[in-house]
C-alpha cells in the first residue's frame, strides 16, 4: 500500500546561542505520517489519525549527530507535563499504544530531552523540551503547507523524504 506522505520528515530547526555551554548545535525535529507508520507497525489507536504526529525533538552536534552522554540526567516525571497532556496527546501520540503515552514520552524525554535542557538554554526542564516541539509542530504546520501546493493523502503517490526536507533557522 502506499501513501502520499513519507513515513519521517526530518526537519532541522536551527537555534542560536549565544552565551553559555550546552551539549549540542543544533535541534532535528522528527514528524510522521501515521498511516504510514501504521502499515508497517501494529498500532493501537482510537481514530484515523490525518495528521502528522511529532515523533521527537533532538538535539545535535555538528557534525557528529544526535548526542549519547548528557550530563543532565534528570528523570522523566509525568506531573511536570499534566499542564499540556491533553496537547501532547493528540500531537505526540504513541501510535503503538495510544492509551499509554506516557512510555514513549519517558524514552524521548530520556534519550533526547534530558540533551537539550539546561540552564543557558530556552530548554529548561522537561515542561520546555515537550513545549518547544509542540510549537515548533504548530508553526511548521506540515499539512497546511502540502495543502497549500495541492498536495493531498491517497494512496497513490509516496514522497521520498528528500524531496520535502526543510531547513529553518530560528534566531
Amino acid at each position: 500500500m502506499l501513501h502520499l506522505l513519507l513515513f519521517f520528515v526530518l526537519n532541522s530547526v536551527f537555534f542560536e546561542h549565544v552565551n553559555g555551554e550546552r551539549e549540542w548545535d543544533y535541534f532535528v525535529f522528527s514528524q510522521e505520517w501515521p498511516p504510514t507508520y501504521c502499515s508497517t507497525h501494529t498500532c493501537k489507536l482510537p481514530y484515523k489519525f490525518d495528521d502528522f504526529n511529532i515523533h521527537g525533538l533532538w538535539p545535535s552536534i555538528w557534525p557528529y549527530g544526535i548526542p549519547t552522554n548528557c550530563s543532565n540526567k534528570t528523570p522523566f516525571e509525568l506531573e511536570n507535563i499534566k499542564p499540556i497532556y491533553g496537547e501532547l496527546q493528540k500531537q505526540w501520540a504513541n501510535l503503538n499504544d495510544f492509551d499509554n503515552p506516557e512510555d514513549f514520552w519517558e524514552h524521548e524525554w530520556s534519550k533526547h530531552g534530558v540533551c537539550a535542557a539546561s540552564d543557558d538554554s530556552f530548554i529548561l526542564n522537561e515542561l520546555d523540551y515537550f513545549n518547544v516541539s509542540l510549537g515548533i509542530k504548530l508553526k511548521m504546520n506540515l499539512m497546511s503547507r502540502f495543502d497549500s501546493i495541492k498536495i493531498k493523502p491517497n494512496n497513490l503517490v509516496t514522497l521520498k523524504p528528500q524531496d520535502h526536507t526543510e531547513i529553518t533557522h530560528c534566531p
